[in-house]
Parts: C-alpha cells; sequence; structure tokens
C-alpha cells in the first residue's frame, strides 16, 4: 500500500478518537497506535514470541492492548463486504459463515444498545409490550400514582438500556441483515504455543442508524500453556488450600489482542472508500451510540450559612460521667428543662449503657441515674405530650430485647418483653434497636420489606409493624403485627424508608425518586414528591447515605430530606473541599416543592439533624474535614430561608443536636461532650400546646 497516504488516514482517525473520548479517564482510551507485544503483554503471551505488533488504546500512561477494535464504516455493505474478503483471502484460509444477522437474536457486544439509541419505534415496542402493562397494573394496585405511571412510561420510551430476550415476540424484530463471521484457528491449546482463534465479524447496521452503514470488528483470542503451572506450585496451594476461596494457578492462560498487520491491512483495504465512508474507530460499539438529552432535574435553590451573620458559639457543659463515656448515644431535652443522656461507659465488667437523667438548678448540673443495662438505649423518643420517653435494650448480657418506657413525670420504669415471633426475625429484631419511631397514638412502630407478598406485582411488599394492642401490663410479651402492607416496594430499585409522621394517620416515606404519602389502612400511595439529586453518582434518584433520616415537622407542613452531593458546592478559593456537600432538602408539603435546600458544607457524612417545637427552625451538625477536625453546624430560619452559624469548642463530630422545649437552647452531643447554645429571642421557638421539637441522626 501506498505508506504515506496511510499514515495520513492513520493519523485522522486517531484525531477522531482523541476527540470522542474527551473528558473521558481510565476506561475510555483517548487514541490508538501500534506498539510490539512485548511492551504491554504478559511474558509468555504467544505474541511475544512471534515479536507481533499489536493495536493498544490509550495516550501516555493511561495505555492498555486492544481486546477488539470495531471499524465503523458509512457506507453500502455490499461495497465493503468484497474489500473486507480480498483482506482476508491475503492473510490467511479464514473459516466464512453468512448466515444472516436477525434483530430478534442479535446480542453482539453492545450492539443492542446502539439500536435503541437509534430507534425510538422500537423503544416504543418493547415498551408497550414488556412496561407499559406492568406500570399500568401498579398504578391500579395503588403502588404508582398517575404521574408517577406518565413519567416511568415516558423513561420505557427514553431507555436503551434493556433489550429482553424474548423480542421475538415482537414483528418489528423480525428483521434480518447481510453478515459474515469468519475465523482462523492456528495451533492447538495443548501445544507449545497454545491455540490462536482470530475472529473477524461484518454485518451491515443500516437498519441500526438509518442510513447505509457497515459494522466490522476484529479480535484475537489466545489460549497457551501456563508456564507458572507446575508440580511445586500445584503442592503449594493444595496445602494452602482455602475452602473459602483464593488465588489459584490454572494450566492455561488467556490473553486477547487485536494483530497489527491485519488491522493495518483492514484500514487500507477500505481507503478506496473515499471520505465520504468517514471511517470510525472504536473500542466499543457504545461510541456510537445516540446520546439523549440529559433528563430533566429539579435544580435546588441552596442556602449555605450566612458567613456575614453573627455567629453563635456553644459552651461546654462539664459533667463527670462523660470522663469514663466510650461514646455518648443519644440525647433528649424534656419539658421542665432537664436533660436526658444515653452513654455507652466503661464499668470493671465491661461496656455498660446507662441513661441518666440531668437538671439545672443555681448553674450547677445534678445527675441521677435512670437505668443501667447491657446493650441497646441507641435512640430516645419522646411522646407528643412530653410524658413517655421510650427506648429499647437488653437488661443483662444475653437477654433478649425489650421494650422501656420511662414516665418523665414520675420518673418511674416500666419494662414490656416483646413477642418471640418479632425477635426472631433479625430483620426485624434490628428495626427495633434504632429504625422504630412514634406513630401519632404516640407508640412505636417499625418499618421493614419483606418478601412474602403474594400480589399481582410480586412478593415484595413494603410493611409497617404495630403494636396490636396497649402495652400489657401483665408481664406477657407485646406483640406486633404488620398494620400495612403496601405493594409499592415492587417497583423501586432499592429498600423504602419509613418517615416519622406523628402529626398524621398517613404514613409518609422515601424512596429512591422521593417522598411518598401511603393510605395507613389500604398501603395505597396518596400522593409523591420528587426531589432533587441526593447522592453522588449519574443517576438523578436513589437514597443518600450517611444523612440522618428524614426529619418531619407537622406544625409548619415540612419534610427535611438528607443529601451528599459534589464537592464543588462547598469549595471556595480559600478553601477548597475535598469531601462531600451535605444538607438536607427541604419538602414544603403543602405544595409539594422544594422551596430551599440548607447546604451546611464540606463533611464526610451529615451526623445530626433538629427542629424546634413548631418547625420554625432548623439546626443541623456534622464535622469539618481535616486537617481542623471541629464541629460544623448551622441554624436556618424555615420562613425566611436565612441561617446562623454556630461554633463549638473541642474536635469532636456532632453526633446528635436536639431543641429545648421552651426554644431557649440547642443542645449538641459529641462523643464525650455535652453542648449548648443559648439562643437569642429572636431565634426562639417554644412548644405550645399540640407542637414538640423533634431530632433525627445518621
Amino acid at each position: 500500500m501506498n505508506k504515506p497516504v496511510f499514515l495520513i488516514a492513520a493519523l485522522l482517525l486517531s484525531v477522531w478518537a482523541g476527540l470522542s473520548h474527551a473528558g473521558k479517564e481510565d476506561a475510555a482510551p483517548g487514541a490508538w497506535r501500534i506498539e510490539t507485544a512485548h511492551e504491554r503483554m504478559a511474558t509468555s503471551a504467544p505474541a511475544i514470541e512471534a515479536q507481533e505488533r499489536i493495536v493498544v488504546w490509550g495516550e501516555g500512561r493511561k495505555t492498555s492492548p486492544a481486546r477488539a477494535v470495531h471499524i465503523r464504516v458509512d457506507a453500502p455493505y455490499a461495497q465493503v463486504l468484497p474489500l473486507v474478503r480480498q483482506t482476508l483471502a491475503r492473510y490467511g484460509s479464514f473459516e466464512l459463515d453468512e448466515t444472516p444477522g436477525n434483530l430478534k437474536y442479535f446480542s453482539s457486544d453492545a450492539w443492542p444498545e446502539v439500536l435503541l439509541s437509534w430507534r425510538p419505534d422500537l423503544r416504543a415496542a418493547l415498551a408497550r409490550r414488556f412496561q407499559f402493562p406492568h406500570l399500568e397494573l401498579a398504578g391500579q394496585e395503588g403502588a404508582l400514582t398517575p404521574d408517577e405511571v406518565a413519567a416511568r412510561k415516558a423513561a420505557a420510551l427514553a431507555s436503551t438500556f434493556s433489550v429482553p430476550q424474548n423480542r421475538a415476540e415482537l414483528s418489528e424484530f423480525h428483521v434480518k441483515h447481510a453478515a459474515l463471521s469468519a475465523v482462523l484457528e492456528r495451533g492447538a491449546e495443548s501445544s507449545r504455543q497454545g491455540l490462536s482463534r482470530l475472529q473477524v465479524n461484518v454485518f451491515d447496521a443500516s437498519t441500526f442508524f438509518g442510513m447505509p452503514v457497515t459494522a466490522i470488528s476484529i479480535a484475537r483470542h489466545d489460549t497457551y500453556p501456563n508456564p507458572d503451572y507446575t508440580l511445586g506450585r500445584i503442592l503449594k496451594e493444595t496445602v494452602k488450600f482455602n475452602v473459602l476461596g483464593g488465588s489459584h494457578t490454572y494450566p492455561v492462560s488467556r490473553s486477547s489482542l487485536v494483530p497489527a498487520d491485519l488491522f493495518e491491512s483492514m484500514l487500507a483495504a477500505l481507503e478506496p472508500l473515499g471520505p465520504d465512508a468517514r471511517l470510525q474507530i472504536a473500542d466499543t460499539p457504545l461510541r456510537w451510540k445516540k446520546i439523549p438529552p440529559p433528563a430533566e432535574e429539579i435544580k435546588p435553590r441552596f442556602i449555605k450559612p450566612d458567613g456575614a451573620a453573627p455567629v453563635l458559639t456553644a459552651e461546654a457543659i462539664p459533667l463527670p460521667m462523660l470522663a469514663k463515656t466510650h461514646y455518648a448515644r443519644d440525647l433528649l431535652p424534656l419539658p421542665d428543662g432537664d436533660v436526658l443522656l444515653a452513654l455507652e461507659t466503661y464499668k470493671p465488667a465491661g461496656l455498660v449503657v446507662q441513661l441518666w437523667r440531668l437538671h439545672e438548678a443555681n448553674g450547677q448540673w445534678q445527675t441521677a441515674l435512670v437505668w443501667e443495662g447491657w446493650r441497646g438505649l441507641a435512640k430516645l423518643a419522646l411522646s407528643a405530650d412530653g410524658r413517655s420517653v421510650w427506648f429499647t435494650a437488653t437488661q443483662a448480657d444475653k437477654a433478649p430485647l425489650r421494650w422501656h418506657v420511662y414516665d418523665v413525670q414520675a420518673r418511674s420504669l416500666a419494662s414490656h418483653a416483646i413477642d418471640a415471633d418479632t425477635l426472631n426475625d433479625s430483620y426485624r429484631e434490628g428495626a427495633l434497636r434504632r429504625d422504630w419511631s412514634l406513630d401519632a397514638r404516640q407508640r412505636p412502630v417499625f418499618a421493614r420489606s419483606d418478601y412474602g407478598g403474594k400480589g399481582l406485582l410480586g412478593r415484595h411488599l413494603f410493611q409497617v409493624w404495630r403494636p396490636v394492642s396497649e402495652p400489657p401490663q401483665t408481664g406477657e410479651a407485646w406483640e406486633f403485627k404488620p398494620a400495612l402492607s403496601s405493594p409499592r416496594q415492587a417497583m423501586m430499585e432499592s429498600l423504602i424508608q419509613l418517615v416519622s409522621w406523628r402529626g398524621s394517620n398517613h404514613i409518609w416515606t422515601e424512596d429512591p425518586y422521593g417522598l411518598a404519602e401511603l393510605d395507613s389502612g389500604t398501603g395505597r400511595v396518596l400522593r409523591a414528591i420528587p426531589l432533587p439529586r441526593r447522592f453522588l453518582g449519574e443517576s438523578t434518584t436513589g437514597i443518600a447515605n450517611w444523612v440522618p433520616k428524614p426529619l418531619t415537622s407537622p406544625q409548619r407542613g415540612w419534610i427535611a430530606v438528607g443529601f451528599v452531593l459534589t464537592p464543588e458546592l462547598s469549595s471556595s478559593a480559600a478553601r477548597p473541599c475535598r469531601e462531600r456537600s451535605v444538607g438536607m432538602h427541604v419538602v414544603n408539603l403543602r405544595r409539594g416543592d422544594v422551596p430551599f435546600s440548607a447546604l451546611l458544607g464540606c463533611a464526610s457524612s451529615l451526623r445530626a439533624a433538629a427542629h424546634s417545637a413548631n418547625g420554625r427552625y432548623l439546626a443541623l451538625g456534622a464535622k469539618h474535614p481535616p486537617p481542623d477536625l471541629t464541629p460544623l453546624a448551622a441554624l436556618w430560619d424555615m420562613d425566611r430561608a436565612t441561617s446562623v452559624t454556630l461554633a463549638a469548642p473541642g474536635n469532636a463530630e456532632l453526633s446528635r443536636m436536639a431543641f429545648s422545649w421552651n426554644g431557649a437552647s440547642l443542645w449538641a452531643l459529641s462523643r464525650r461532650a455535652l453542648l449548648r447554645w443559648r439562643l437569642p429571642p429572636s431565634l426562639r421557638d417554644g412548644a405550645q400546646a399540640g407542637s414538640f421539637p423533634e431530632q433525627s441522626y445518621y
């Protein structure tokens, strides 16, 4: 061939490849080039012994041998095929198969996704046959709202990721296309050189793109004896055999490559087609996937802590018992101004959990031990009237988990056994330790997903468990049963979470798409509120990790939902963020929108959240990332969407925050410190009849 002409063509193709991969790293090479095999492959590979040249993807240090090369030629199959045949004939004696391909069975590489990206008619046929009936049934069964059904139908019409195997049922896929499969085998797997299988596939891709296009792929797969597979190695691995698995040496090795001589010959053969053929080279057919417009997102209005506003600084409360604390677990202000602390602390016999009541008198703190046990006490919950504190814990080693309820006024403690059926289920028992809440009747409830359903949408149900009676007074176990079973879980990619909502008989939940209100009797969805993005990743849906449970305010009608987003949101020239941007989206339930999002700042996680008694103020707490590691906290006015920065001494993370009932104080808990911000009158929101402060944590 004319070498200068080929070099020009190769240069143009390299430029195209580099442009097509702009902005990608690691997985997507920037360009291709030719190198000798010994520069890129294992020393035992046959290509090294034969001193072959191979195709390599990438630029600089981010390079790797091409496992396959895909060539797109914008020219009719009838023009391209003779040129390919001539190239193959000069290269060797290939075994040829010209069986036509068929869309109903086509599954080569990533081509099905490419097909759907260019063919909305095929996407529509698949969606209407395989997805629409299920979505319509979900609407009828109360698992999705009508708006959600419509939104998911639109998403199904745009989706290119799934081509069901039973697409053969659809006449739209009964389309044949010309194809050629050429295979050249040399050697044998047991021989010293091993077995080399070179395969070239050519097919008419015109039906994919709606224009004359021919697709070519080249790949060679080598199988050869592993020189490291020796008797000594086998005996050594036998002695160190691990039933759980581990590294093993296998008798054969495998490698995939693209021989440069055939690749160059193929390019030279296609050269006469001219520039209109627009030769394009890629490592995967996905490079030719038609990119849809980005999905519409709800754009949040972030409100950061106001750097110009006065900073409120907390005071540390000196308490002797905190010096021996292994971990401070929970904090709960009481209506009379006292504070309950749940601590895990050291004793000669080991770690124990303790519940303390703190009382301030004449500037001094008095402490009284309310309860001590073995394990549990991970969460405290106060009834809406401020009279009863609930928690779960075990009294002694190997004792079963029990409900405990503390009478705030009488200062007495009652204990209730939990029925064996509930405790024998590890998921339910785990939920009883910390993932429970109080309902509108001020009784504990918990949720879990269950596979025991037999509904039309599948077995996966979201269930809310409630006690079947008032707490027994005669010592028998307190029984819990499912009070709600919703098929909505069957329509979700991840588990639904129960959102505490003590001001309504309806149930609020968080799912990958947003918030949903369920009928407490039937489990049918009453309405769904989509949310902005909540976590890092390509998808706009999903529940965030490393954040508190959603926090609710029945009085003002909002729910705050945690997010963990890109660090750029919290970065500045003076202080770049290398962790995450954390905060909470505030959802107005009356309007069904997100008026603003409270962006706390840069942290690895959002640990604590609390609202004042009437929901006027929202407080968030975490910890600054290294090097300072100081507490990170702020206070938002929910009516005005303004904020105040909160400062605190020490370098520990704020694990709990809670407002006092009279609104004069904001409390916080770190590992071994109790903190208090004294709020000025302008920032106070005291409890009234029927209102109460609430907190949440991660």
